[in-house]
């Protein structure tokens, strides 16, 4: 006998019995599981009212002492930083900034000068950075894969650091077969 057959067996008893008046200790049991349960919800409300009653007085303290803090104790707003100064350099790497250049990737300003960052992709970005800067060629250096150079920017002088130059330069040798480019 499957369990839904079993269970609509027992409930066919179960009313036939109480058609004749009759209690079955099934429903008994039921009957007293039935009012405990009433009883625990009671139970249930009323500490809910309590604690309700409870969170709400908290929080008419709380409020009532908010309202009764002194005024020399309300928080004050500070700057946590000085606003950058406006200096040649700092004019010079906004602009340079404003390019939105993604070889530019770093900056270290000074009052009167700037030192630049640079990653070019290809040798045509860090020709274009040294033509910007108006880059002596005679002083570039190259040491391994980092190269270096000195310029300007509206008359702001500019070191310049470019990683990757050194990679690029060989692989521009490789492909034209010779050894200089």
């Amino acid at each position: 006998m499957s369990t839904a057959r079993a269970v609509n067996a027992l409930a066919d008893v179960i009313c036939r019995a109480q058609k004749n008046g009759r209690r079955t200790p099934v429903v008994e049991w039921l009957l007293d599981e039935v009012d405990a349960l009433r009883a625990r919800v009671a139970e249930l409300e009323q500490e809910r009212h309590t604690t309700n009653n409870a969170v709400a007085e908290a929080h008419l303290a709380l409020a009532a002492a908010a309202e009764s803090r002194p005024v020399d104790e309300d928080p004050i707003a500070y700057a946590l930083t000085e606003p950058e100064p406006d200096t040649p350099g700092r004019r010079a790497a906004d602009a340079i900034q404003a390019m939105h250049d993604p070889t530019v990737i770093g900056y270290n300003i000074g009052v009167d000068w700037l030192s630049l960052t640079l990653k070019p992709r290809t040798l045509a970005d860090w020709q274009a950075w040294l033509d910007r800067l108006g880059a002596d060629l005679a002083h570039v250096t190259h040491r391994g894969l980092l190269s270096t150079a000195k310029g300007s920017w509206d008359g702001v002088p500019v070191a310049v650091q470019a990683h990757g130059v050194g990679a690029l330069l060989a692989a521009a040798r490789t492909a034209t077969g010779s050894g200089a480019v």
